[in-house]
């Protein structure tokens, strides 16, 4: 037996999306593996994560005699790389599900026009006889699996987590300061923002007293913009941009509530596990989403959060208005699911209840006992 320490390679297309911290935050939990990251460099590394970089081909040669290895590949849409590596370096591979690629519907995929989204919406059901094992990011994900054909002995669920800051500090807002809301999304439809907006719209017309910070961008940022004048609430909204990791997290910690709206989109896109709302919950910030995919596996209306029904403004008012008029409710839900979020989904717990399944996976790989 080696006694190097096990070779990961964790694979995803276009490295470093701001968008996608949550892989490499993973990946610097990893305690029994080297994760060596496989893809092409499109963003900048998270401050305080180093990891080697190398091509899918580039790492069939980093693998050494009598080493253990494994890949785990980020998203269905970029398995085929990942299949074709383990396959070269003969090691286990385990594609972790997260959302769209088993959400959107084919048709939505192909008319993308991305050249790697047309082929994964016509080689999806492929996917499940492909010698890979799945990791559903959510109960709803697993499901979504299933019901595009993947056998249930093959999918599971895995929650990748987050880190968790310790304590739970007390929030004491005076009672005259606004409501400080803020919203983390990508500008899209699934996010539901423009729904956020009709709801605080409406709470603006009763008097209502608060503020919201948006924070990232995207293709609906000057309709939302838009929006915010016609609603006349252009003076308490502000639309932030995209701000990296460490900035977003300060805010979270520095709102009342985080707010996410989200709503399943006209391709079927849907919500695997928002990182978001397990963010606001390390900080202890109080959490208002909808019951939209898989945000119900942490989400527990009255307990870690309110939970309401997608679509719906009235009801996300009503869900604001309850937050504001009790500091003591909003604490203690803060409170719930920070210790939920401690107990459950911390990031080191997670990666190492991966590390076992991943070892288990080499000691019954052909060729790769430890």
């Amino acid at each position: 037996m080696s006694s190097r320490p096990h070779a990961l390679f964790v694979v995803r297309r276009d490295l470093f999306r701001p968008s996608e911290t949550f892989i490499y935050e993973q990946a610097a939990a990893f305690r029994k593996f080297a994760p060596i990251l496989v893809g092409g460099v499109v963003g900048e590394p998270t401050p305080g994560h180093a990891f080697d970089t190398t091509t899918a081909r580039g790492a069939e040669k980093l693998v050494h005699s009598g080493q253990g290895a494994a890949v785990l590949v980020h998203f269905g849409v970029d398995a085929d790389i990942g299949i074709r590596l383990a396959k070269a370096i003969g090691a286990p591979c385990f594609v972790v599900l997260h959302g769209f690629d088993v959400t959107r519907s084919s048709w939505s995929l192909v008319r993308s026009g991305r050249p790697n989204l047309v082929r994964y919406g016509f080689t999806r059901d492929r996917l499940w006889s492909s010698g890979a094992q799945f990791l559903a990011v959510s109960s709803f994900i697993r499901d979504q699996a299933l019901a595009l054909g993947c056998p249930s002995e093959i999918v599971r669920v895995h929650h990748v987590g987050v880190r968790v800051e310790g304590g739970v500090p007390e929030r004491k807002r005076s009672g005259e300061l606004p409501l400080g809301l803020v919203h983390v999304a990508r500008l899209v439809e699934k996010k539901g923002t423009s729904i956020l907006l009709d709801a605080l719209g409406l709470w603006k017309q009763g008097g209502g007293s608060f503020r919201l910070t948006v924070i990232g961008d995207g293709p609906m940022l000057g309709s939302l913009k838009a929006q915010a004048l016609r609603l006349g609430i252009q003076e308490v909204v502000t639309f932030a941009g995209r701000l990296e990791n460490r900035r977003t997290r300060a805010a979270i910690a520095d709102a009342d509530v985080l707010v996410l709206p989200s709503v399943t989109a006209r391709s079927g896109d849907a919500e695997g596990l928002p990182t978001v709302v397990l963010e606001a919950a390390s900080v202890s910030t109080a959490i208002v989403a909808t019951d939209n995919g898989g945000t119900a596996d942490f989400v527990h209306d009255g307990e870690s959060g309110l939970l309401v029904k997608q679509g719906d403004p009235v009801g996300l008012l009503s869900a604001l208005r309850r937050l504001d008029q009790s500091a003591r409710f909003r604490n203690e839900l803060a409170w719930r699911a920070n210790a939920l979020a401690r107990e459950k989904f911390d990031i080191y717990r997670q990666t190492a209840i991966l590390e076992g399944r991943l070892e288990r996976a080499i000691e019954g790989y052909p060729g790769m006992g430890m």
